[in-house]
């Protein structure tokens, strides 16, 4: 995969999302964590993963 191309695509993504309180656990927060930015269309050829640190502490 060309790198300039994977990199473009980071940035129409965002870098800050709530998820809301009244989410259960275990529930699938995918399309919320992994939001495109209004007016950004992904790109279908390239694969965004979100991966979250086991034992990092998120502030809510």
């Amino acid at each position: 995969m060309d790198e300039a191309l994977v990199n473009a695509e980071v940035y129409k993504y965002e870098t800050t999302v709530t998820i809301e309180k009244s989410v259960q656990a275990d529930n699938d927060v995918t399309a919320t964590v992994a939001a495109v930015k209004s007016g950004q269309t992904k790109d279908t050829n390239i694969t965004a993963k979100v991966v979250a640190k086991e034992g990092v502490t998120y502030n809510i």
